[in-house]
């Protein structure tokens, strides 16, 4: 973390960046600050900084904690570490925050936070923040929203191999894939089935090589809670506490389909 950007200044020293005047990128909320930010710090810093106009993003599927300390303002949009979102949850979550910021983000100190988990990983909240550079027109390219990002969130002088940015090729595709959709400000198109038909593998030794594929089928996402929050009624209803609690993810979402196949 000596590598990243932070808000120190008498009352507070918090992971916590600045992309924009109306997102910000910041370490996990914990018990704990061996790995992020103490949660009741966090709280009191956006309850006194940003009074009623905040809503955090969780997108660590892996990880969550209790949201009374932010009054259930916290939204999930969940992305396993390395991996991506489709471009469709990319799409959905960036509307959510331009109808949260409003016209003129950070005008009236409205802003959405994103993190990733305990283990300070960046990628998933320098992907979204990109996305999110990429939507509002604030950048033109996949390129341009990682260097803004990366300007943002790192210090001046990190090492390349410790920068918070988007970090594997399939998110970089990603992103570029979203580039285009911003561009044309066009919903990308629903996924459609394929089918895998054939796998080579070359370079091994003369041996009968064993391949397990898994799954992935991500948590449901609480419409319900989502439009509360974003609608700026945070108090958690009793019906939005159990479409909450009926949509908390699992411990795993990978489900192995084919094993042991030569």
């Amino acid at each position: 973390q000596r590598y990243r950007v932070r808000l120190r200044n008498e009352l507070f020293d918090l992971d916590i960046a600045y992309v924009t005047s109306g997102v910000l990128a910041m370490g996990a909320p914990v018990s704990a600050n061996r790995f992020g930010n103490m949660l009741k710090d966090v709280a009191v810093y956006l309850n006194y900084q940003h009074p009623n106009k905040y809503v955090i993003v969780n997108l660590c599927p892996e990880y969550d904690y209790p949201v009374t300390h932010f009054f259930g303002r916290v939204l999930r949009y969940p992305i396993c570490a390395g991996m991506v979102p489709s471009l469709a949850m990319m799409w959905e979550y960036c509307q959510a925050v331009k109808v949260f910021l409003g016209p003129d983000p950070g005008r009236d100190r409205t802003v959405v936070a994103l993190h990733g988990g305990k283990t300070n990983d960046e990628d998933r909240v320098a992907l979204m923040a990109c996305a999110w550079l990429l939507f509002s027109g604030r950048c033109r390219t996949a390129a341009e929203a990682m260097l803004h990002f990366e300007a943002r969130r790192n210090v001046a002088g990190c090492p390349y191999s410790a920068r918070a940015t988007v970090e594997t090729a399939s998110q970089v595709r990603f992103l570029r894939h979203f580039e285009i959709c911003a561009a044309n400000r066009g919903y990308p198109s629903p996924p459609r089935p394929a089918f895998l038909r054939k796998i080579w593998l070359t370079g091994f030794a003369p041996a009968d090589p064993s391949i397990e594929i898994y799954a992935y089928k991500p948590p449901a996402i609480s419409r319900l809670h989502q439009a509360a929050v974003i609608g700026g009624r945070a108090e958690r209803t009793e019906s939005s506490e159990k479409d909450s609690a009926d949509h908390r993810p699992e411990p795993s979402h990978w489900s192995r389909v084919l094993m042991d196949y030569a």
